[in-house]
Order: structure tokens, then sequence, then C-alpha cells
């Protein structure tokens, strides 16, 4: 539904509105469905790798969350009840409406993630070939602690990381502890390690 100042301005803007107003319907339908899931769930909406990579694939090489999700076979791991959505996903005519808006949820929370490996990528030359990585987060808050859960996707991006240490640091982080995660049978089978410190402080202490 649209609603204008006057006539005048309607008669202007209509042919525009046109052009506009199913990706205004998408949005729209997105922000509902988002706000139903964020109030029914502790955790946000995510879809982790089922397995490690064969081989590095760099993250700038993707052009779309749709491309990463499906390159990755990251999308097989879609809870097929949920119906979340991502324009670009639905325009490539290659995922449903219900798949591409569980892409562009699930993209919220993966961004974080994304943005560290692309980080990564960009500081560390020999990043496909590294064994052990430590990763501070400075300034960690609820967004970052939230998605916990999806750090094994670092493993599984970097085949031939074996040992991973992320820690979380700064006064709105809600404990003291090192934890090892659980991983996925493969990872553990393959010897691999993610361990988290999480330090209820500032990090120049």
């Amino acid at each position: 539904m649209a609603f204008w100042c006057s006539d005048i301005c309607r008669a202007k803007s209509f042919e525009d509105h046109g052009s506009y107003c199913t990706d205004l319907k998408e949005i729209a339908a997105l922000d509902s469905l988002w706000h139903t899931w964020d109030k029914s769930n502790a955790k946000p909406f995510m879809i982790p790798s089922l397995c490690s990579a064969k081989t590095y694939i760099p993250p700038s090489t993707f052009g779309s969350w749709s491309e990463y999700y499906q390159t990755c076979q990251i999308f097989n791991n879609v809870p097929p009840q949920t119906e979340l959505g991502d324009r670009g996903a639905v325009n490539d005519g290659q995922l449903n409406l219900a798949s591409a808006r569980d892409i562009s949820h699930a993209s919220k929370a993966g961004s974080t993630v994304m943005t560290i490996l692309r980080a990564l990528e960009y500081t560390i030359p020999d990043l496909a070939t590294r064994s052990a990585l430590v990763i501070h987060i400075i300034g960690a808050a609820e967004d970052e602690l939230s998605i916990v859960d999806l750090n094994e996707d670092l493993l599984h991006h970097c085949p031939n990381l074996t040992k991973l240490m992320i820690g979380y640091w700064g006064p709105g982080v809600h404990k003291n502890s090192i934890e090892d995660a659980r991983l996925c049978g493969e990872c553990e089978k393959n010897g691999r390690f993610l361990t988290m410190a999480y330090v209820q402080d500032f990090y120049h202490k």
C-alpha cells in the first residue's frame, strides 16, 4: 500500500513507484519475518556450513550471498520450514523465493564471519596454507557473541587450518572463560581444534 501527500505528487511518482513496488513489498515481508524470528528465538537465524571445503575459496570471488551459499554447498543445510529472502537470489533464477529468503536472513549472521575471513585474506597472504590462527575480537558484544556457533565455518573455509583460537574482549562480554568448541565429525576426525576465550574487560588492560 502506498500513500502520497497530494494527487499531484501521486501522478508524478506513480510510474516510478511501479518499478520499485515489488522490491518494497519484499523488504516489508522480510522485516516482518525477521522480527517474528528474533522474537521467538534466542539466537539469530544461521546457516552453518556442513563440511570443509576441499580447497580454499577466497571470499572476494563471490558476487552475492546466493553464489556464496551455493558454491560452498552450504545451502543444503537450509531449514526447509523457514521462509526468509534475498532479491538477488530470486533474480538469478536458481532458487525459489522461500529459499532465497532463507539466504537473505542468514546473511545477517554470516556477514560477521565473512568479514573476519575477508580481513584475514587481505592481511595474511598465506592464509590458504596456514595451520594455526589466533584472532582477537576487540569490543565484542551481543552481535558477535550470539553467532559463535558459526566460528567453525572459518575452519571449513580454510582446509589447512587445524588450530583456531578466537578471543572476545570487551565490557559487553558476559563471562570470563576459555572453552573448546564441539566440532563436526569431519573436523574431529582430522584433528582440528577451535578454542574460544571470553574476557569481560577492556582490551588494553
